[in-house]
């Protein structure tokens, strides 16, 4: 029901929160640790311990505390912001726009303080067209919709908070109606 995501950046105090601290020290989220020993496999230190004959491995070396989540997230605000979210693999663009506090792991992207119409410009069929061809080709017309690729994509600074049609995107970058044929052909 609940994501608990101690954030290093927070600097939480984890005797402030007895009930979440309990749960992670008895591992009641894994069935496969033996109760009590949730900090083992938790803490940040990559060691390897032997508890009732199973060996429990914990979590790679940093120097958070041991109930943090691992990586510095300081990004983490960005959650509760408005943002356009995507999915890693998409056989065509499918960018959407989210208002509400969403998580999501590491097979989505977003894209925080954009103007609304990115959306349509992101969605459109000039995208849809150019994005395979510098993107991971997954096969089946599929693509990698990875950060890197979607960075590399020309977005005029004139981009508003409204609605765009196709054709409004390519009158944006001025294309001819050869090139528009071209691309809706395909």
């Amino acid at each position: 029901m609940y994501l608990i995501a101690l954030f290093p950046a927070r600097h939480y105090d984890i005797d402030n929160f007895p009930a979440i601290k309990e749960y992670l020290e008895n591992a009641e989220w894994d069935n496969e640790i033996p109760r009590g020993h949730g900090k083992l496999v938790l803490e940040q230190t990559g060691k390897t311990h032997i508890v009732e004959g199973k060996k429990i491995k914990s979590r790679k070396p940093t120097s958070n505390k041991w109930f943090e989540i691992q990586d510095s997230i300081g990004y983490w605000d960005d959650f509760s912001k408005q943002k356009i979210v995507w999915a890693d693999i998409a056989t065509e663009p499918t960018f959407v726009l989210m208002n509400e506090h969403t998580f999501f792991n590491n097979t989505c992207y977003m894209i925080t303080g954009a103007p609304t119409g990115l959306v349509d410009i992101l969605n459109s069929k000039l995208v849809g067209w150019y994005f395979p061809k510098i993107a991971t080709d997954i096969g089946n017309g599929g693509a990698r919709y990875f950060k890197q690729f979607v960075e590399l994509l020309q977005i005029p600074k004139t981009i508003e908070n409204r609605n765009y049609t196709d054709q409004e995107v390519f009158d944006i970058y001025r294309l001819s109606e050869e090139e528009i044929g071209f691309i809706e052909s395909q």
